[in-house]
């Protein structure tokens, strides 16, 4: 049986090793402005808007969301079939997209426990730090 609260304690310790996952987005103060493509697919006429690149990461310690969230389904149901991403979107916490600037968390995750013992950890992050591969390691 997991420990949720032995859990959490993990996580804030491996969290210690990475500060800026616990920290927050601001914009880069030291970023020369300039023309920044945005939000366009490579088959459309590109939109351009006047734009600091940088961002920068303040490492305050402010902290990561962690929740636990039961749910009825077996781990059976998460088996490749059906509408995977309506079984994902159970199970991880989407973060918010704009976070420069604000006082929201840059990781997000998610212990669900499972019908029958068993359970899925759902993380959540920002691209800006790490992609699904770093976050695995």
């Amino acid at each position: 049986v997991l420990d949720e609260n032995k859990l959490e304690r993990a996580i804030a310790r491996a969290l210690s090793s990475y500060p800026e996952l616990a920290g927050r987005l601001r914009e880069g103060m030291d970023a020369p402005p300039r023309w920044k493509m945005f939000g366009t697919p490579n088959w459309l006429k590109p939109r351009y808007i006047w734009s600091k690149l940088a961002v920068d990461v303040v490492c305050n310690n402010q902290g990561v969301v962690f929740t636990v969230a039961k749910s009825e389904a077996p781990l059976a149901a998460f088996d490749g079939t059906g509408p995977l991403n309506d079984k994902l979107r159970a199970v991880v916490d989407t973060l918010d997209m704009n976070l420069i600037g604000t006082n929201k968390p840059l990781l997000r995750i998610k212990l669900t426990l499972l019908a029958g013992g068993g359970c899925v950890l759902g993380l959540s992050a920002t691209h800006i730090l790490v992609d699904g591969f770093s976050l695995m390691n």
